[in-house]
């Protein structure tokens, strides 16, 4: 890891992120799915912060494990996760493997939960401006909607001070770090996040 990541692993709790040391808060759907929900949030991130400006970086353990990925029951869905997840894995900002290939079948062993955990500490550094084309677009709607994606996904401004991650409730969290995180320009997110129909915000305590 550089500098970065090793500052950002230090205040973010992989256990838990709302309860990391600067988590400000996040924003989620209301309610059941709709489709283009997830769209609807990433694109307000984007459209927010400019990713392009040289100054984001992608922090990232996400993989998809490869039994499970294609086998959510919707045959639709399924099919377009499996196209998602090759064409990530093509790009090299999403690995996929096999856990039963990998790890065994020996799900409640000490050896299957230590190989797991350390394969979701196994983090990529990547310039967000060096991804082509819509592939972040595409990144953070597979983290919140594929099945079988498993790891952690964050988006770092170290001039920011900010730390962004998606969640299974269709939304981002925040996290501050560093001596002097933008805290306004999040809590202008979040809130311009929440306001959307269908989502709401909340910070923390």
């Amino acid at each position: 890891m550089t500098q970065l990541g090793d500052a950002v692993l230090g205040v973010v709790n992989l256990e838990s992120y709302s309860s990391s040391l600067g988590f400000l808060g996040y924003f989620e759907r209301v309610g059941r799915y709709a489709n283009g929900m997830a769209e609807k949030a990433v694109a307000c991130l984007l459209d927010v912060f400019d990713f392009g400006c040289g100054e984001w970086t992608l922090i990232s353990s996400l993989h998809a494990n490869l039994d499970e990925v294609g086998s959510f029951g919707d045959q639709l869905a399924d099919a377009a996760d499996l196209n998602t997840v090759n064409e990530l894995c093509a790009i090299k900002v999403l690995r996929g493997f096999s856990y039963r290939a990998r790890f065994g079948t020996d799900y409640e062993s000490y050896s299957y939960v230590e190989a797991v955990s350390t394969a979701q500490l196994e983090f990529i550094e990547v310039p967000v401006d060096e991804l082509p084309g819509e592939v972040l677009q595409r990144l953070l709607v597979a983290r919140m909607l594929v099945y079988g994606l498993r790891g952690h996904l964050f988006l770092v401004s170290k001039q920011k001070g900010l730390v962004f991650y998606p969640h299974d409730d269709t939304g981002f969290g925040v996290i501050m770090f560093g001596n002097a995180p933008n805290r306004d320009a999040a809590l202008e997110f979040l809130t311009n996040a929440g306001s959307l129909a269908g989502f709401r915000f909340a910070l923390a305590d």
